[in-house]
């Protein structure tokens, strides 16, 4: 029965079993110091694991072996934690084991060293207990090996222990986290007693609803995959939310809900709320966009330019302790005041609170955007996971976005200016390099397919090597304009990354300003390879039509189940009006605009309400409005570009309940308005 769940199988012989990573212990009992974007980012992870790979390549030490998948069970009272992770290195110096862990920086490596030499240490030392205990090894020696990513300075640590030694520290670790863990056990153990008897919040299902609601618990309780095509007024959020959640604590670590508007993010927040309204003692957070939620100066997360970056690491343990004390559900404005209460950045916190909830919201890119998504969940997964993908059909254009990226010749002629001289000579000279490397496009005749551009990608990586040094040296971020040209380079080579037979370099002139854009032609293998690694997905949305199109490029298996049902509303409700003689193809749209303000104009006056009317751009709408004139009792609301959600917000409650005049409301195709709102009985009559 979908309202009845066992609650058993969380608890084997009396103990509680978790699943963590190495680095989930140790960066967040041991980890201090402040958050440094200038250090720690995507561009110097990428060059870190190449230079990871080099040195491994170069050991010629025998036996040596590299990225040793490790684990282990450890236990605190009656918790179990199965603890994975990676040995850098790993070889037998006679009777002793020797435990590499390599480490590479842009900041001065003996200072780094310095810095961080304990957290490293306790890093090896648990790769190092793993593999003692299973290869009977009583001595172990920990080399600690950093790397400068500019100078390629080089600095070692090495540290002996006994095996009894090491297996005290290694469980002084794993005590202080289970001791840390009890507020999030204590939570969990309540929730475990809540859902058997949470039933489903309305007084009777929909049309359709029942019959979703059962797939998507039958394919939670078995994992795989499921699409669904249901139109609007299922309810297709509760019907999907509701029986995932009964699974939570016995078949799924955490859900997820991933939305591609903002709208669809409040839909999914708001049933929880209700669910926990209904009994459910659920924990959720929503994960807002880095730009919304920083309170940090645009891209300048250090401590030399934001309060709210230091001692970040020094805090966290004391924050997440105080946040679980006392709230459950952590939305934009909760997360922002407890920030602001202990001066921590808000958007980091959001990130680390979210392991510690049962249900995350978030866009889509925080799953499949190469450059944001959320690495500490789904670079390596290894728990249980259910995947809520809201409005389906969206993903296809939205993924071949975000494993594209571009560059613009405008963005190097900013760069250049904004270097001026205060800056070093070594930096501008790789601005130089690669604004002579982009020259070499100027003999290229645009719209054209080009080869790989090896000589700019490596002018590109030098510059991002180099900027990240001057920022460090300075102690401050580039200037404003030059940040954003950095990550915009960062983001593209992160998407040289992810190349393969479905990608195109494509150079094209966009009003004058020559663009190389990385096109991702086929997003479907990307989108496949990432759901292949989770245990549950559902996809779902008002349109999968035509299914032989969607369902491919959305990752679909013949042995995924599909699942199509039809509308709710009754079709003799629902009239469709067409006008077959206006043309509004481009060439001939500006004959259209006085028929069509006409056309408006009489079918809002047939019958008082509110109404919605869409158009294909922004300019169109304008052009029309200014043919517009009803009646002086209309209230006229225009949709523009870079709405604030504030602004979204504002227009939409102004489609009242029982209005007593007409409301009309200027809208564009795709836009924030044509899809995923929830107008419900009279806020809407027609569109």
């Amino acid at each position: 029965m979908l309202d009845t769940v066992p609650t058993s199988v969380a608890f084997l012989n009396n103990m509680i079993h978790l699943h963590l990573s190495v680095h989930d212990i140790v960066d967040l009992m041991l980890r201090t110091g402040d958050l440094d974007s200038r250090i720690f980012n995507r561009s110097t992870m990428m060059e870190g694991t190449k230079m990871h790979l080099q040195y491994q390549r170069e050991q010629r030490i025998p036996g040596y072996q590299s990225e040793v998948s490790l684990h282990h069970d450890y236990t605190y009272r009656d918790l179990t934690m199965h603890v994975l992770g990676k040995a850098d290195g790993l070889y037998i110096d006679h009777d002793t084991l020797v435990i590499e862990e390599i480490k590479t920086t842009i900041a001065d490596v003996k200072s780094f060293a310095s810095t961080h030499q304990k957290w490293h240490i306790m890093q090896a030392a648990f790769y190092g207990h793993m593999y003692a205990l299973e290869h009977d090894y009583k001595h172990i020696l920990i080399r600690l090996i950093y790397l400068n990513q500019g100078n390629k300075d080089r600095h070692e640590l090495t540290f002996e222990f006994t095996l009894e030694e090491i297996e005290k520290d290694v469980q002084a670790v794993i005590d202080e986290y289970g001791a840390f863990y009890e507020l999030s056990r204590s939570h969990r153990e309540t929730l475990l007693k809540s859902l058997p008897t949470l039933k489903f919040p309305f007084s009777q299902y929909r049309h359709g609803q029942r019959e979703l609601a059962k797939y998507v618990y039958g394919v939670s309780q078995k994992g795989g995959r499921l699409y669904v095509e249901a139109p609007t007024g299922i309810g297709k959020t509760m019907s999907t939310l509701f029986p995932v959640i009964k699974t939570l604590g016995t078949v799924h670590e955490k859900v997820f809900y991933f939305t591609a508007k903002n709208s669809g993010k409040i839909a999914a927040e708001e049933a929880l709320k209700v669910l926990i309204h209904e009994g459910a003692s659920l924990s959720y957070c929503v994960i807002t966009a880095k730009e919304t939620m920083s309170f940090c100066p645009k891209g300048k997360i250090n401590p030399d330019d934001c309060l709210y970056a230091r001692g970040y690491y020094d805090k966290i343990k004391d924050v997440l302790t105080y946040a679980l004390t006392n709230f459950v559900q952590f939305d934009k404005d909760t997360i922002q005041a407890i920030a602001e209460q202990f001066k921590i950045e808000p958007f980091e916190l959001s990130l680390d609170l979210s392991l510690l909830v049962d249900v995350i919201i978030a866009d889509y890119n925080y799953l499949f955007d190469p450059s944001a998504y959320l690495r500490r969940f789904f670079e390596s997964v290894t728990q249980p996971y259910a995947v809520l993908i809201d409005e389906a059909h969206n993903l296809v254009e939205r993924s071949r976005d975000m494993y594209s990226s571009f560059l613009q010749e405008s963005m190097i002629k900013q760069l250049k200016k904004a270097i001026d001289s205060d800056y070093s000579t070594t930096l501008k000279k790789s601005i130089k390099r690669l604004e002579k490397q982009w020259n070499l496009f100027h003999d290229q005749n645009p719209p054209t397919l080009v080869s790989s551009p090896d000589e700019l990608l490596a002018a590109i990586e030098k510059f991002l090597l180099d900027a990240q040094l001057e920022m460090k040296n300075l102690r401050t971020s580039l200037p404003d304009v030059a940040m954003d040209v950095y990550f915009k380079c960062l983001r593209f080579m992160n998407t040289t990354e992810l190349i393969a037979d479905h990608y195109h370099y494509v150079l094209t002139d966009e009003q004058n300003d020559l663009t190389l854009t990385l096109y991702c032609l086929d997003p479907s293998k990307q989108i496949t390879k990432t759901l292949d690694a989770l245990r549950t997905v559902i996809m779902f949305s008002g349109t999968l039509s035509p299914m032989d199109y969607y369902l491919p490029m959305l990752g679909w298996r013949p042995q995924d189940a599909v699942l199509k049902l039809p509308s709710p509303f009754k079709a003799d409700h629902f009239k469709v009006l067409i006008t077959d003689q206006m043309a509004t193809t481009l060439r001939r749209r500006n004959q259209s605009y006085a028929s069509i303000a006409n056309y408006i104009e009489a079918m809002i006056e047939g019958k008082m309400g509110n109404y919605l009317v869409f158009f294909p751009s922004y300019k169109y709408l304008m052009d029309v409005y200014e043919q517009f004139s009803p009646k002086d009792d209309v209230h006229i609301l225009l949709q523009h570009k870079d709405m604030k959600q504030e602004e979204k917000q504002q227009f939409l409650e102004h489609f009242t309940f029982l209005p007593t005049k007409t409301t009309i409301g200027f809208a564009v195709l795709g836009g924030v308005f044509s899809e995923g709102i929830d107008l419900i009985a009279d806020r809407l009559i027609g569109v």
